[in-house]
């Protein structure tokens, strides 16, 4: 599944996820695609969106 071109900076690398707890992975990642957001970032609401068409 793709994302928008503008969050791609914004993905969360692999150390940053290895630091999260479960709920954390939740809140930083789309529901959609389940793509890992930075923390804090505001990607993964605005990933949703994108995939809601809104």
């Amino acid at each position: 599944m793709s994302i928008p071109a503008g969050l791609t900076p914004r993905r969360a690398t692999d150390e940053e996820q290895a630091q999260w707890t479960e709920e954390q992975r939740e809140i930083y990642s789309c529901m959609h695609c389940h793509t890992a957001y930075k923390a804090g970032s505001g990607a993964a609401h605005v990933c949703e969106h994108w995939h809601e068409g809104l």
